[in-house]
């Protein structure tokens, strides 16, 4: 007949075959561990944050070793994948948390490249009205400039996709009286 499959062992038996080894078995059952917990990792990223492909692969073992560095901490209050899963999402959370501050806190290069070659006074106006706007709304100036839809946008700035219709709608008119 055939020979017996080894069955793969999920994160929370091979934390606790971890914590309950010794010596050389120690080190490769933590091995598996992370194998399996950058598995886990990697499917979070991808699922939390797609747009980010290349970043994906940091975060993830970033997630990694921040659960393996604090393995002797996990307290088991819950099961071990619920406490990873977390500190994946955390990591997730941080990383867009940060691209926001970083988009915010930019420069909007817009007015540059919005340039009105027929009417220089019309790009000074507007160079003087981006500079003039409020952090959200240079953020969704940047967003849509960037390629995002408004659907996209209110997605990434956790608002309503009508609000957003709102703050354009706005943002449009004061562009377009400027100029």
């Amino acid at each position: 007949m055939y020979g017996r499959r080894r069955k793969n062992l999920n994160e929370n038996e091979l934390y606790l075959k971890w914590k309950e080894a010794t010596g050389t078995e120690r080190e490769t059952a933590l091995l598996g561990l992370i194998k399996e917990l950058t598995s886990h990792a990697k499917k979070v990223c991808w699922e939390r944050i797609p747009d980010f492909g290349q970043e994906i692969e940091w975060i993830s073992n970033d997630a990694v070793y921040q659960a393996v560095s604090h393995l002797d901490t996990f307290e088991e209050k819950s099961a071990f994948s619920t406490w990873f899963h977390r500190i994946v999402l955390n990591a997730c959370n941080l990383f867009l948390r940060r691209i926001q501050e970083q988009r915010l806190e930019a420069p909007l290069e817009d007015a540059k490249e919005m340039e009105i070659k027929s009417n220089p006074v019309s790009n000074l106006l507007l160079k003087e009205l981006v500079a003039e706007l409020t952090g959200e709304e240079r953020m969704l100036l940047e967003l849509l400039r960037d390629g995002y839809t408004r659907r996209e946008a209110a997605e990434f700035l956790k608002v309503s996709p009508s609000a957003i219709q709102r703050q354009w709608t706005k943002l449009a008119t004061r562009l377009k009286d400027a100029i």
